[in-house]
């Protein structure tokens, strides 16, 4: 029996009456209707000279969470004329916030709609679990290059107290092409999303960033309902945690990825970062939180490496794969280590702190039925939330230094 997960509206949130579709388009093919033309081709990676460290964890066999892992789980995006419609409403309201943004602001161009606050950029490596290589479609070398960015995400100019945390890699392939994963800081209460749905999770993300709150708090009870929309806000809140050093942060991925097997089947997981070794903080400088976060972490960076362990939670029975609120029940399993190399050279540090700056991350970059990217399938974004990030993060991304303007006439 076939259960539609999103049967066809009769309007949408505001938008008018939907039009009759001539055929219904499976989630892939509106994936690829939504991503067919290819954007401008990226500059290839920079060169970090990284210094080259050895892994300090030893790794596991994934082989017993596999025998009882759920596979070739049903993919539950929208599609047709349903998708059409949200796909526009999200590229409008996206655009929107950044236009309001700049306005009050005053600010010549829009910038990130979340965040925007940038408390330390690196270069980073990350080395894999070999285990991975020989049962996925995984990355070819054991150890990879990129840049790593950490985010404050409450907008607010010289963020000071509890706080919400971003944790964004951008790791490069053998052939140049990136692959991005974005992680988010919290409490183990909100390991999770905050949001069941793409649609709440619309609603959530404009309710937090709109300028007058009570007319967001009731945008909250009616799209999501009043119960559903409390416990989305204390959830919220519980991501605001205080944090005295960034090497402390433990952050979570929220939604699924898939890794297709080399035994034929698509294996669905969750991400994880857990600080490795001694993450006391050190002394540091500024008048706020976000200040001594900054410093604190540019003169950890100038004495040692940094490092986290990337754990992976595979899918296993009884597992809600849909409902993003949901915690999985499987135990996590070591997939790599993140390495941030000691920083010896302050010219370049701040060279790699400006490219992490400038990075428009996505976890669709080089994901799209068009790439021709060679790690295309490694982690690709599963599901109904992180398809619908790929109209969100494609209009912020476009909108980025565009005079605010101009987005006026953006339909």
């Amino acid at each position: 029996m076939q259960v539609n997960l999103f049967p066809p509206p009769t309007s949408f949130r505001g938008l008018g009456p939907v039009p009759s579709a001539p055929a219904e388009l499976d989630a892939l093919q509106q994936v690829e209707r939504y991503a067919r033309q290819p954007g401008p081709q990226p500059p290839p990676p920079p060169s970090l000279r990284l210094p080259v460290s050895q892994p300090t964890l030893s790794w596991g066999d994934l082989g017993p969470v596999l025998a009882t892992a759920v596979t070739d789980v049903p993919e539950n995006s929208r599609s047709g004329q349903e998708a059409v419609l949200f796909d526009d409403q999200t590229r409008r309201e996206i655009t929107g916030l950044q236009h309001r943004q700049a306005e009050v602001e005053g600010t010549p161009a829009m910038s990130r709609p979340v965040h925007r606050q940038q408390l330390f950029g690196s270069g980073v490596e990350v080395h894999w679990n070999p285990d991975l290589k020989n049962r996925f479609q995984f990355f070819s070398e054991d150890r990879q290059e990129g840049l790593i960015r950490f985010s404050d995400a409450s907008n607010e100019p010289g963020p000071d107290g509890a706080s919400m945390f971003g944790m964004a890699l951008e790791l490069y392939g053998t052939d140049g092409q990136a692959t991005d994963i974005l992680l988010t800081g919290g409490s183990p209460l909100t390991e999770v999303s905050q949001a069941r749905d793409a649609e709440s999770q619309l609603a959530l993300f404009n309710m937090i960033n709109h300028p007058n709150k009570l007319v967001g708090l009731g945008r909250i009870a009616s799209e999501v309902g009043p119960l559903s929309g409390v416990k989305m806000l204390m959830d919220v809140k519980r991501m605001r945690t205080e944090l005295d050093s960034l090497a402390s942060l433990t952050a979570w991925s929220r939604a699924p990825f898939a890794l297709q097997g080399k035994d034929g089947k698509e294996y669905l997981v969750k991400l994880r970062a857990v600080p490795e070794g001694d993450a006391t903080p050190l002394s540091s400088r500024g008048a706020t939180s976000s200040e001594r976060q900054a410093s604190e972490m540019e003169q950890r960076a100038s004495q040692k490496d940094t490092r986290w362990r990337l754990e992976l939670q595979f899918m296993q029975t009884g597992d809600d794969p849909y409902d993003a609120r949901e915690s999985w029940s499987g135990p996590w399993v070591t997939a790599g280590e993140i390495v941030i190399p000691r920083q010896s050279d302050s010219a370049e540090a701040r060279r790699q702190a400006d490219l992490a700056e400038q990075t428009r991350f996505s976890v669709w970059k080089n994901k799209e039925p068009h790439s021709q990217a060679a790690d295309r399938e490694v982690l690709r974004p599963w599901g109904e939330l992180n398809r619908a990030r790929l109209a969100a993060y494609r209009t912020a991304g476009s909108n980025r230094n565009c005079p605010y303007l101009q987005a006026q006439k953006t339909p």
